[in-house]
C-alpha cells in the first residue's frame, strides 16, 4: 500500500495525529478493492491501531489545502440509481468519518462514471468532475473463431461517448450544488483540474477517435482546452486553447499565489497560464539524472513564496 500523509504523533492542536495508507488490497486479509486505512499509535502503550475507512475509493485520497482534512470520493449503485459519496476525516485526532451522498439523475444502462475531485484553495468547497461514459451505437454481431468454440458467438459493438459534469459540495452549509452538464461530448474521460477561491480550472480534450480525418488534413490531433467556471456554477466564463502535452490524464496542477495556474506536462514542462491576460508561458525542465530506467509519477508542490517544486520517484 502507499502512504498518503503522515504527521508528528502530536499535532499543533495537542491532539494525536494519524497517518493514512492507501492502496490496492491483495485479498489475503479478506479486504479487496482500493483501501484507505487510518493508523494511530497509542501514547501510553505504543500500540499501532489500523482502521479501515473505505474499500470503495474511486481514486487517490485528497488532502485539503489547509492540511486539516483528508477526503475521498465513492460511487454507489447501478447507473439507474447511482449516487456520489464525499467523505471527510480529520488529520489530527480520532474524529471518525463524515459522509454525504448525492443521488445522480437516472443514467442509461451500463453507463460508467469516473470522479475527479479537488478542493478550493480555502478548503471550503470540494469540486468533483464526473466523467460520464455512455454506450451508444450498439450493434449486435457474431464472432467466428476457434477460440470461441465451434458455434458463432453473439457479441455487441458500441461507441463509448463521454461528457463531463460539475458537482460541488459546500462544507459550510453541507449542501451539494449541481451536477451541471458541461455539454462537451465527445471528450476524453480523463481531465486536469484545480481551483482557487473564485474559479474552477478544467482542462479537457475532444476524443481523438471521434474526429473524422481525411487524407491530406493538416490537423490530426485535437487541442487541449482550458475552461474556467465560477465556483458553484456550470456556466463557463472563459475557454481558451492552450499549449501543452497532447493528452489530459490527471497531470499535476496548482494555483500560484499570484493567481496564475500552473500545469505539469509529461513531467518535463511547466505551463503557466495567466488568469489576467490569458497568456501561457512555457518553462522546459532539464532532463534529470534518473537512477532507474523508468521514472515514477511526478508531483508538483507550490511553496509559500510561489516557488514550484517538481519531484519524480525513480
Amino acid at each position: 500500500m502507499t502512504s498518503v500523509t503522515a504527521n508528528d504523533t502530536m499535532g499543533s492542536s495537542g491532539k494525536p495525529s494519524r497517518f493514512f495508507l492507501y492502496g490496492l488490497a491483495n485479498g489475503n486479509t479478506g479486504i479487496t478493492g482500493r483501501v484507505l486505512q487510518a493508523g494511530m499509535i497509542s501514547e501510553k502503550t505504543g500500540k499501532l491501531t489500523l482502521t479501515t475507512l473505505s474499500t470503495e475509493l474511486t481514486g487517490v485520497p485528497l488532502l485539503s489545502p489547509d492540511g486539516q482534512t483528508l477526503t475521498f470520493v465513492t460511487l454507489h449503485g447501478a447507473p439507474r440509481e447511482m449516487s456520489v459519496g464525499v467523505h471527510f476525516t480529520a488529520v489530527q485526532g480520532d474524529t471518525g468519518l463524515s459522509s454525504y451522498y448525492f443521488p445522480l439523475p437516472t443514467l442509461p444502462p451500463e453507463t460508467q462514471v469516473l470522479a475527479t475531485p479537488t478542493f478550493t484553495q480555502d478548503s471550503k468547497t470540494l469540486v468533483v468532475v464526473l466523467s460520464v461514459m455512455e454506450k451508444t451505437n450498439l450493434k449486435p454481431f457474431f464472432k467466428h473463431g476457434t477460440s470461441y468454440g465451434p458455434e458463432p458467438r453473439s457479441m455487441t459493438s458500441f461507441t463509448l461517448v463521454t461528457h463531463h459534469e460539475l458537482l460541488y459540495f459546500h462544507r459550510d452549509t453541507l449542501q451539494f450544488t449541481g451536477p451541471f452538464d458541461l455539454h462537451d461530448a465527445p471528450s476524453l474521460a480523463r481531465v486536469n483540474l484545480t481551483a482557487d477561491t473564485t474559479n474552477v480550472y478544467l482542462w479537457t480534450m475532444t476524443e481523438p477517435a471521434s474526429l473524422k480525418r481525411r487524407k491530406g488534413d493538416g490537423k490530426s490531433w485535437p487541442d487541449v482546452q482550458l475552461s474556467i467556471y465560477p465556483i458553484g456554477s456550470g456556466t463557463c466564463s472563459k475557454a481558451v486553447v492552450v499549449p501543452g502535452p497532447d493528452l489530459v490524464n490527471n497531470e499535476p496542477t496548482a494555483v500560484l499565489a499570484s493567481g496564475d495556474v500552473v500545469r505539469l506536462g509529461e513531467g518535463r514542462t511547466l505551463y503557466v497560464h495567466s488568469t489576467a491576460t490569458g497568456k501561457v508561458t512555457v518553462y522546459p525542465i532539464p532532463e534529470l539524472a534518473l537512477t532507474s530506467a523508468k521514472a515514477g509519477p511526478s508531483t508538483l508542490t507550490v511553496t509559500a513564496r510561489d516557488n514550484v517544486v517538481v519531484s519524480s520517484a525513480s
